[in-house]
């Protein structure tokens, strides 16, 4: 049984992220393997399997000149033939719309198929792979500082956080954004609108964590995120250096930028926790996911959108006797800077309490596995068996009880978040697994 709790953030958090194929996919990594942000997953077939290009015809023959064959590998926009006619006056180009190999040339229709080749999947997120799910994703487990969000739109992103507003109230005007955001992660503060979402894809951000927007704008965004692609995009968008034949073309999973609500729908400002935790973190690498394809592969919706702060160097999710993840994580951090001011900041175990307590003042301080700061081993030794403590959040009355030990491993609560848990048994006899940021000690 747990307390149905919505921390604003989570601190030194053990995190295992579904990494999801957006379709059928084949993993190239194994149980184990070390990964960083930019290593390849695995490979998925691309949205549109089979292109085609229209060359033309007379009778039941091509008339335009071929110049490739059956079998050949292609590259986008690798010329695939030519037509003239008037005597030379006109002339008629056809490329090939994507990377992939001819695997049909019809003389009746005219008709060249391509097949695209697959598209990769990056991690984005430094750490260990946990376990592979063929065909739907790989697991990655590590270290981080969590912001969950209430809603989100668009696929998995990374890069570096960079800040545009001075308070979580503030909003971000669509003209502040420009060419040198590109694969950038923006802190944008309270209400994001469409031209301020528009003005990041045209410039292509990486991704937006803001405080909350119109219900009209994430449904708009949420379909631009499941059905444009780079051709329409162009298109649309029209950006000249990115219509260059040697331009690099993004994965489909990397067109538009992942979105992440920390408030959710309407007009309200991000709060000050989540705020006060990204600020700090500005300048680092932040994994930003909408989860629009994690919920899904799942089949639930506990694995909702998040942005994480991952410690650098914690790749095995280990915790030492002073609460820095994988030995070198945060101490390390301490000596880098702005690393190890978030392991010693204000604990995320208390707005976790303060929500699981549905807004009751004064139950004493909340001991968690998250940011505690007196760090997460010091605060749990607290914990020991045969303590009288009370759970606070499961009912609207605290219960008391005794603590019978620590639970063996993380658990997850239904929101998908793995928290550290402590065993206690009720006055009644009930045996509960609680959060420990739940429990307060009893005098």
């Amino acid at each position: 049984m747990y307390a149905l709790i919505r921390p604003r953030v989570i601190r030194n958090a053990l995190v295992k992220r579904l990494r999801v194929f957006p379709s059928v996919g084949e993993s190239l990594v194994s149980p184990g393997a070390k990964v960083d942000a930019g290593s390849i997953l695995g490979k998925y077939a691309s949205r549109q399997r089979l292109r085609f290009v229209r060359m033309e015809t007379s009778g039941e023959r091509i008339t335009a000149t071929v110049l490739v064959a059956e079998g050949q590998k292609v590259k986008r926009g690798e010329v695939l033939g030519y037509y003239s006619y008037l005597f030379g006056l006109g002339y008629t180009e056809y490329t090939s719309p994507c990377d992939g190999e001819v695997v049909a040339i019809s003389q009746a229709t005219g008709r060249v198929s391509i097949k695209e080749e697959p598209s990769a999947l990056a991690s984005h997120l430094p750490g260990t792979v946990e376990h592979v799910d063929e065909a739907i994703g790989v697991w990655v487990r590590f270290r981080g500082d969590i912001v969950p969000g209430a809603a989100g739109a668009g696929f998995a992103r990374s890069g570096t956080l960079i800040r545009k507003v001075e308070s979580p109230d503030q909003p971000v005007s669509p003209q502040k954004i420009g060419p040198e955001d590109a694969d950038l992660v923006l802190l944008a503060g309270s209400t994001v609108s469409k031209e301020l979402l528009e003005a990041c894809l045209r410039y292509r951000v990486a991704g937006i964590i803001a405080g909350s927007a119109a219900s009209s704008v994430m449904k708009w965004y949420e379909s631009l995120a499941q059905d444009l692609d780079w051709d329409e995009f162009l298109a649309r968008y029209w950006a000249r250096e990115l219509r260059k034949k040697d331009a690099v073309v993004p994965r489909p999973t990397e067109i538009v930028p992942a979105l992440v609500l920390t408030e959710g729908y309407g007009n309200m400002p991000m709060s000050g926790e989540a705020f006060e935790l990204l600020s700090s973190c500005e300048g680092e690498r932040v994994f930003v996911d909408g989860a629009s394809l994690v919920g899904a592969a799942l089949g639930r919706g506990d694995a909702g959108p998040c942005a994480i702060i991952p410690f650098a160097g914690a790749v095995d999710g280990e915790v030492t006797d002073d609460g820095v993840g994988g030995g070198a994580g945060r101490a390390a951090g301490a000596a880098a800077g702005a690393g190890a001011a978030r392991v010693g900041a204000t604990s995320a175990g208390a707005a976790v309490g303060d929500a699981a307590v549905g807004g009751a003042a004064g139950i004493g301080a909340v001991v968690g596995g998250f940011g505690h700061p007196a760090g997460r081993s010091a605060a749990l030794r607290e914990l020991a068996p045969g303590v009288r403590v009370c759970v606070c959040g499961l009912t609207q009355d605290p219960v008391e009880g005794t603590v019978e030990g620590l639970a063996q491993e993380d658990s997850a609560l239904p929101v998908g978040i793995p928290v550290t848990s402590v065993r206690v048994v009720t006055l009644s006899g009930e045996h509960l697994t609680v959060p420990a940021s739940n429990i307060r000690l009893l005098e």
